[in-house]
């Protein structure tokens, strides 16, 4: 990676995740790169708590799942910030229905953003990337890839599109000596967990599946992204990283009680 000042772009980066991830990248002296697609105020919010750090940081605006506007936020991040060294790909679309009740549109919009933009702005970074020598790619998905989830059908699916097309960038890419990993959140305290934590006891009902009894916050992801962009994971690439405070060790007991004792009631 490039000596001196280093980059880095966030997708979504106005709130949640993504806002935690460019606030502790800048921690670790990256300047960063704010990417947003509709919360302008929200994002240079982010670029003001940057450069409270000392850090460079600027607000960028492009729906990643257009070719042209990804290209472009690849662009100008190179432009604004003197290169890219760590892209982190977190952009991503969550719409909840039964398998039935599944539009064409709806899956549409959930691997257009979450797959088709991730991909376009991970191959538009490794591009630079390549020519520069060095970088790190780490993709944003969900522990909702590996389990079975009611309702999470294409949300599951194109998160699990994501940990497929990381492993083969990983694969072309480590001859360049650009690293590829994916990060598998739990259910999080951010805008997606919302309706899943809606009543005091549709929270109860998600608390119980975590056995150190609490749900993430967008902070406990952002520090193993970090991790996996710094200098330290060097050595590491093609790995899916899960950070879901044990949710998927209790995955199989939490499947056996919940539709086990559905079927009893059935029957």
């Amino acid at each position: 990676m490039r000596t001196g000042n280093k980059a880095a772009l966030v997708t979504g980066a106005s709130r949640g995740i993504g806002r935690a991830t460019a606030l502790a990248l800048a921690r670790d002296g990256l300047d960063v790169a704010v990417n947003y697609r509709a919360a302008r105020t929200a994002a240079e919010e982010v670029v003001v708590e940057i450069h409270a750090m000392g850090r460079r940081a600027t607000a960028i605006q492009a729906d990643v799942g257009e070719g042209d506007e990804a290209s472009r936020l690849v662009a100008r991040t190179v432009e604004q910030l003197g290169g890219l060294d760590v892209m982190i790909c977190n952009a991503g679309v969550l719409e909840k229905a039964a398998v039935l009740d599944v539009t064409e549109d709806s899956w549409d919009r959930t691997f257009r953003v979450n797959v088709k933009g991730g991909f376009l702005c991970a191959q538009a970074a490794a591009r630079h990337m390549v020519a520069a020598g060095a970088g790190r790619i780490v993709f944003v998905a969900s522990s909702a890839a590996l389990m079975a989830e009611p309702h999470l059908a294409a949300y599951a699916s194109a998160k699990g599109a994501v940990i497929s097309l990381a492993r083969v960038m990983a694969l072309e890419l480590a001859v360049h000596n650009i690293t590829v990993n994916v990060v598998l959140p739990g259910t999080t305290l951010s805008g997606m967990a919302s309706t899943s934590t809606a009543s005091p006891e549709a929270l109860q009902r998600v608390l119980s599946r975590y056995p150190l009894g609490r749900l993430g916050r967008p902070e406990d992801t952002a520090a193993a992204i970090a991790f996996l962009a710094s200098e330290e994971a060097g050595w590491i690439t093609g790995q899916t990283l899960v950070v879901d405070g044990g949710c998927m060790i209790n995955n199989d007991k939490h499947n056996v009680l919940q539709f086990g004792s559905r079927s009893l009631s059935a029957a």
